[in-house]
């Protein structure tokens, strides 16, 4: 996979993945990387789970440099500051919680800092994630249970408690 200069290594995974999976379809990066059309006027403002490392991090700073407040949560309270910093420097702002997107009372308490600090959100990014390596027949249930209750448990409670807050900025 080759870097695109102009969109970084996001962009050129991007275009990988939609070349990958959608051969078909005349998807580019640039339909990721316009901004977000909906019902209600945008306020560039973004919620971001996992933004502590990774992918959730260059999410957050892509976004940064277009001066969109950022609502990120992860559960690594050093890797969030990091994140809050670039983020800071590349021109955009926001707020960072500690938040284990498993629990719901913790997805709760993001959800209305969102509405605090942010006045609601725009946007949701659901990218916390987990994995385990190994054999199928070597992963333990507890393993198994880990990796489904944050990857597919998790994206429901979060599109729960952010359309309550969606829902409430809009009335």
């Amino acid at each position: 996979m080759v870097s695109d200069p102009a969109r970084g290594l996001l962009g050129a995974f991007i275009n990988w993945m939609v070349r990958g999976c959608r051969k078909n379809l005349r998807y580019t990066a640039d339909h990721f990387f316009c901004e977000p059309q909906g019902y209600f006027p945008m306020q560039n403002r973004m919620m971001i789970t996992g933004a502590g490392s990774g992918l959730g991090r260059e999410i957050a700073l892509r976004w940064a440099r277009e001066g969109w407040q950022l609502a990120l949560s992860d559960v690594s309270e050093p890797g969030l500051q990091e994140t809050l910093r670039l983020v800071r420097e590349a021109g955009g702002d926001g707020f960072v919680q500690r938040c284990d997107v498993r629990d719901y009372s913790q997805l709760t308490a993001f959800a209305q800092a969102c509405e605090v600090k942010l006045g609601g959100i725009d946007v949701i990014v659901n990218n916390a994630g987990v994995a385990s390596g190994g054999f199928f027949a070597e992963l333990s249930l507890e393993d198994w249970d880990w990796q489904i209750d944050l990857m597919a448990l998790e994206e429901q409670k979060l599109q729960y408690e952010a359309s309550n807050a969606l829902q409430m900025v809009a009335a």
